[in-house]
C-alpha cells in the first residue's frame, strides 16, 4: 500500500468511525471511556487508533517508548495515525503498551484516581474561575460541577464558523440559538463523562440516557463530529492536565 493509498484508508477509518460511535449513546460513551485513557491524543489520532485497536490500553510512538525504557517487541506493525492540524498529512506510528517490554513505569496509567486528600486543592483551583459558588455540601456533585461550567466557559472558542459546517446535518434546519444550545450541552456531557472516567468518580447522570447526550444524533456528518470532538478531546485535555499539576505541587509541597 502505497502513501495515497494509506492515506485514504485513515481517511475512510476517520469517516466510518465518526459515524459508527455516533449512532447511540452507548457506542459513544464506550468511545469516550476509551479516549479518556488517550487523552493526550486529539479527537482524529484516538479515533484511528480506536478504529484498528479498541482495546488499546497506553500507546506511544517508537521514541517514547525508548525513552521511558521500553522497547517494541521485533517484527510489530505500528498503528498509523494522521492529525487533522498537520498540513502535510505525515503518518506516524503508535504501538500499544501490550506491544511492548522493559520497565513497568514507562507505561501511562489508564486511569488516574483523585487521592481524597487532595480533593479540596482540585477543586479550589478549578472554582477559582468562576465568581459563583459551589451549588451543594457533596463533593463529587461541586467537582462535576465545575467541571461541566469549565466546560462550558469555553464551547465558544469552538464555536467559530460551525453554523457553516452543519450542512446536511440534522442541525441544518434549527435556529442559531438550538444549534448552540446543541453544540453545548453535548460537549459538557461528554466533557464531564471523559472526565469522570478518567478520574476515577462516579458518573450519575452521564449515564442516564434520559438526561445526558439528549442532542447526539443530530451530529451527523463527519464534519459537525469533527467538531464536537475537538472539542470534547481538548476541553478534557485542559482539566485532567490541570487536575494533575496541582496534584503534582500538591505533593511536591508536602
Amino acid at each position: 500500500m502505497n502513501r495515497r493509498e494509506k492515506l485514504s484508508y485513515l481517511k475512510s477509518a476517520v469517516y466510518n468511525t465518526a459515524k459508527h460511535i455516533q449512532k447511540s449513546k452507548n457506542d459513544w460513551r464506550e468511545f469516550l471511556r476509551f479516549y479518556s485513557g488517550l487523552y493526550k491524543y486529539q479527537f482524529t489520532e484516538a479515533l484511528l487508533i480506536y478504529a484498528q485497536m479498541p482495546d488499546a490500553t497506553a500507546c506511544g510512538e517508537l521514541n517514547h517508548w525508548n525513552k521511558v525504557g521500553r522497547r517494541v517487541h521485533k517484527g510489530t506493525r505500528g498503528i498509523p495515525v494522521v492529525s487533522d492540524t498537520d498540513r502535510n498529512m505525515e503518518i506516524r506510528y503508535v504501538f500499544d503498551e501490550r506491544d511492548t517490554y522493559g520497565f513497568d513505569h514507562g507505561i501511562p496509567r489508564r486511569q488516574t484516581r483523585l487521592p481524597d486528600k487532595y480533593k479540596d486543592a482540585v477543586l479550589a483551583v478549578l472554582q477559582a474561575t468562576f465568581q459563583t459558588p459551589p451549588p451543594t455540601a457533596d463533593y463529587n456533585k461541586n467537582l462535576k460541577w465545575t467541571i461541566e461550567e469549565y466546560a462550558r466557559d469555553r464551547c465558544p472558542d469552538y464555536m467559530e464558523g460551525f453554523l457553516f459546517e452543519v450542512r446536511n446535518s440534522h442541525l441544518q434546519h434549527k435556529d442559531i440559538p438550538d444549534i448552540r444550545k446543541e453544540f453545548i450541552d453535548t460537549v459538557v456531557d461528554s466533557v464531564g463523562y471523559m472526565v469522570c472516567e478518567r478520574l476515577g468518580i462516579e458518573k450519575g447522570l452521564y449515564d442516564n440516557d434520559a438526561l445526558a447526550f439528549e442532542y447526539l444524533r443530530d451530529f451527523n456528518t463527519r464534519a459537525v463530529m469533527s467538531r464536537l470532538g475537538a472539542a470534547v478531546g481538548q476541553i478534557s485535555r485542559s482539566i485532567i492536565t490541570l487536575v494533575t499539576e496541582t496534584v503534582r505541587k500538591e505533593v511536591s509541597v508536602k
